[in-house]
């Protein structure tokens, strides 16, 4: 029997074919019980030489599964264009569809769960992937009743909780002690919602720096819980003064509204004020001189999270906490 390549080959037509019952083609292409290596190797090569594709949706009616893992975004991604979840979700992605299964994304702002109770009720995913962990994240009690396979990207005291991450602590802190060790000169650290545990993590590692090199209260401004470029702004203008100053930045978007306020007020970078952030992405490419910036690999983390767990789904012992690994940019936003 002839078949073009727009025509659908089945189990049925190659059972047919090649002289076999429909349940021993099965078995082979689904690689379960016992068949013999001739009419292994016979059913094999026969269906890759006509293009056999299984059929996902019956497959996955016969073992309950849908093939599809929900990933949650938070909903701010959106209106600040952030690329951080941009690019984690690209590795997400890509990673999925490599092992044929496909993403449903779904948005949530804040502690809202409508949305990941939405696919959990429909039953349209195998597991869940949360991009952004919140301080008392009620979606994970929500998503742990219903027994459904998840992993966080971010980092959790939670031992139980499947996660992948940057060791955001550590990277802040070694970060922090190279730009200390270079000069004096004060700091001043913008940081966003304290809710965020990232945001929680890199202040940590801002303090343990300060700690450890003893650097007084008085040369170091902490601003929490900045929310907006207006919100950068005001901070930055309630200084008395930033000269040999350097504003470190949580992230990129506050990074990037720091850098708005720097040449609105013509100040030079670096002469005048050091900056560099906590986080770097084709958001600071435009600004010259380049930003200084931990690196970190959200791609990585993104194809980290999703093999994680589609290994949690399959049944596969994993490790809980796993950790992405970082670099350091030096550039010349700071005096290195």
């Amino acid at each position: 029997m002839n078949y073009s390549k727009s025509t659908p080959i089945t189990i049925a037509d190659i059972a047919e074919t090649l002289g076999l019952s429909k349940s021993t083609v099965s078995r082979v292409l689904s690689g379960t019980g016992r068949i013999g290596a001739e009419t292994r190797k016979r059913v094999l090569e026969y269906a890759k030489e006509c293009g056999y594709k299984p059929n996902l949706i019956a497959k996955g009616l016969a073992v309950s599964k849908t093939f599809n893992i929900g990933v949650v975004i938070p909903g701010d991604a959106v209106q600040t264009d952030m690329p951080y979840f941009q690019t984690c979700l690209a590795g997400i992605t890509e990673y999925a569809s490599s092992q044929n299964y496909d993403v449903l994304l779904t948005m949530a702002n804040g502690n809202t769960v409508e949305g990941v109770e939405r696919i959990l009720n429909n039953r349209k995913v195998d597991g869940i992937i949360l991009t952004r962990l919140l301080e008392n994240d009620v979606r994970v009690n929500l998503i742990r009743s219903s027994n459904v396979p998840f992993v966080v990207v971010g980092s959790s005291p939670d031992s139980e909780i499947f996660q992948v991450d940057t060791d955001n602590e550590k990277a802040c802190k070694d970060f922090m002690n190279v730009l200390v060790a270079k000069q004096k000169k004060r700091f001043v650290f913008l940081c966003g919602s304290q809710d965020i545990l990232v945001n929680r993590s890199r202040l940590s590692g801002f303090l343990s720096a300060m700690n450890e090199k003893n650097i007084d209260k008085s040369d170091y401004v902490i601003f929490k819980n900045i929310s907006s470029n207006l919100g950068v702004f005001e901070k930055l203008d309630s200084l008395d003064a930033v000269q040999n100053t350097c504003i470190i930045c949580g992230d990129d978007v506050l990074c990037s509204s720091a850098l708005d306020w720097l040449q609105r007020k013509g100040l030079k970078i670096p002469f005048d004020v050091e900056i560099a952030s906590f986080y770097n992405s084709s958001l600071l490419n435009q600004y010259m001189p380049a930003i200084s910036a931990v690196n970190i690999n959200a791609h990585k983390i993104g194809s980290k999270s999703c093999e994680l767990l589609l290994n949690v789904i399959k049944g596969i012992e994993c490790s809980t906490k796993n950790v992405v690994e970082h670099e350091f940019l030096f550039r010349d936003s700071t005096h290195i």
